[in-house]
């Protein structure tokens, strides 16, 4: 069994348990980019479905996808809570992750979004 097969049970596996709180930690790791929107898809529809949901992420596209609610650490403290759109900002992720990047809204068939953009340009200088 791969490291994603393993992930997905163990996030089968909490869903089938039915609780009224699921707390997930990296949910998506090791998984491919399929299977990372099946797992955020299922985890919107949990909270839709009244399942207070609780996820730790790298990513804060995921946290545009699937969050109402964000609280961004750094360094082991609580630096911000609120909305998405309140929390992860470039300036907030800049001194995170000391990364440019910008952000960007995207409007699909049936959804609208926000994705982060990073600058490669520092990167680049430095090779």
């Amino acid at each position: 069994m791969s490291g994603g097969e393993r992930q997905l049970a163990l996030v089968a596996r909490a869903v089938a348990q039915q609780p009224s709180v699921l707390v997930m930690d990296e949910p998506t790791a090791s998984l491919d980019f399929g299977n990372q929107v099946r797992v955020l898809a299922q985890v919107g529809a949990l909270a839709r479905r009244g399942i207070a949901v609780i996820l730790s992420t790298h990513d804060p596209d995921q946290a545009f996808l699937c969050a109402d609610r964000v609280a961004l650490l750094h360094q082991g403290r609580l630096e911000r809570i609120g909305s998405p759109d309140e929390v992860i900002t470039r300036e907030h992720l800049r001194a995170i992750y000391g990364v440019d990047v910008e952000i960007v809204r995207v409007r699909g068939d049936g959804f609208d979004t926000q994705v982060c953009v990073p600058s490669l340009a520092p990167f680049r200088q430095e090779a």
